[in-house]
């Protein structure tokens, strides 16, 4: 029996992803590059998405820079 269309990669962009994808190309570069910086707290990116009209929550975040939501999961 052939099973592979239970195995079918049905995900969407992770909740962060989505929430950031209008953002500016400077703006993206320098949230990745904030995400990259482990000195940088959750709290303080997403304060400053905040001030972009963009609300994310800090354990979406916390999720995302982790590499645990579906963005970081390689299929």
């Amino acid at each position: 029996m052939d099973l592979s269309e239970f195995y079918e990669d049905k995900r969407r962009p992770c909740l962060f992803s989505r929430a950031t994808k209008d953002l500016i190309k400077e703006d993206i570069e320098k949230l990745e590059a904030a995400l990259a910086e482990l000195e940088i707290s959750v709290s303080s990116i997403s304060n400053w998405l905040q001030k972009r009209n963009v609300k994310v929550s800090c354990p979406t975040i916390r999720r995302h820079r982790k590499k645990e939501c579906d963005c970081g999961k390689d299929a």
